[in-house]
């Protein structure tokens, strides 16, 4: 019985822990992944539409505010600027 109790216990944690990289973790990194991909194509090289489509909408959301935009542009340039 006891051994039924730690598999589940077990199982609950590894949900937990898939749960945290799905909402918390995976959204992090697209958002974080805007500075190195800025410094991959500042260049003046064509960015493919794949890439443009998946980053239109943190675009569009650092666009609706002057903060997120000042915070977006210094993120950019640590990147950008070294």
């Amino acid at each position: 019985m006891a051994e039924a109790e730690h598999k589940s216990k077990g199982s609950a944690a590894a949900v937990i822990l898939l749960l945290l990289g799905l909402f918390v973790f995976l959204p992090l990194l697209y958002v974080l992944s805007i500075g190195p991909m800025v410094m991959i194509y500042q260049d003046g090289t064509n960015i493919p539409p794949l890439i443009e489509w998946f980053y239109q909408p943190l675009v569009d959301l650092v666009n609706s505010s002057e903060w997120l935009s000042s915070v977006a542009e210094w993120y950019v340039s640590f990147w950008v600027d070294g």
